[in-house]
């Protein structure tokens, strides 16, 4: 009977709810927002409620990456009481899906959680290098390789002129499809040691950032 006993009171413990945590509520911890190819920032805000009974205090926020920068409000935040935290991801020239992410440490009653918050920002691609990298081996056959340039834009974007950084690289241009798509023809004059070279493609693409990408 005993042994029955405790296990029927070993069941209900097991059965019974875990209490949810109290303190700050985020109805959402990922925004995913889709950027236009003229901006050079996005603003991505974070709602959240206090539903706690306890104040709360945000006491950091720790960025994974310089270019997302965040703010939240100072000071105690009262049972009840709604906010947000603003944050600004900084474009540059990122393209396609860069997801970054936020740690939000707060404290109630002495003790502290964090949350984690992610922006995904949807860039599109204009431009498109496919391979965005050469390589030939030191002491190796100076085989001819190329560069694609291909313009994914829904307008059509012209190879003005290609710079390289080094001398000891050959190239030669062609228009496989004026607008849509280039051939860039490179060869070394040497292999005989280390050797990095930047291939620079100027365009007339009407977003500057997206103008002169690198090969």
């Amino acid at each position: 009977m005993r042994a029955a006993t405790a296990l029927f009171a070993l069941a209900l413990v097991a059965l019974a709810p875990v209490p949810a945590r109290a303190g700050l509520d985020f109805p959402k911890d990922r925004l995913v927002l889709n950027c236009g190819p003229a901006e050079d920032q996005m603003d991505a805000d974070f709602p959240f409620t206090n539903k706690g009974t306890s104040p709360v205090t945000i006491v950091s926020i720790i960025s994974g990456c310089q270019c997302l920068e965040a703010e939240a409000p100072e000071g105690e935040i009262a049972p009840g009481a709604q906010g947000k935290v603003h944050s600004v991801f900084k474009v540059g020239a990122f393209n396609g899906m860069v997801e970054k992410q936020l740690v939000v440490r707060w404290e109630e009653g002495g003790v502290s959680h964090d949350t984690v918050l992610t922006v995904a920002v949807v860039i599109p691609e204009l431009i498109r290098i496919e391979p965005t990298t050469l390589v030939w081996d030191v002491g190796g056959a100076a085989k001819e390789q190329s560069y694609r340039v291909l313009m994914v834009w829904n307008e059509p974007i012209r190879l003005l002129t290609v710079d390289c950084s080094r001398p000891e690289f050959d190239y030669s241009v062609e228009a496989v499809k004026d607008g849509r798509e280039y051939l860039v023809r490179v060869k070394p004059t040497k292999l005989d040691q280390p050797l990095l070279g930047l291939f620079q493609f100027k365009t007339d693409c009407k977003f500057e950032k997206f103008r002169n990408p690198m090969g």
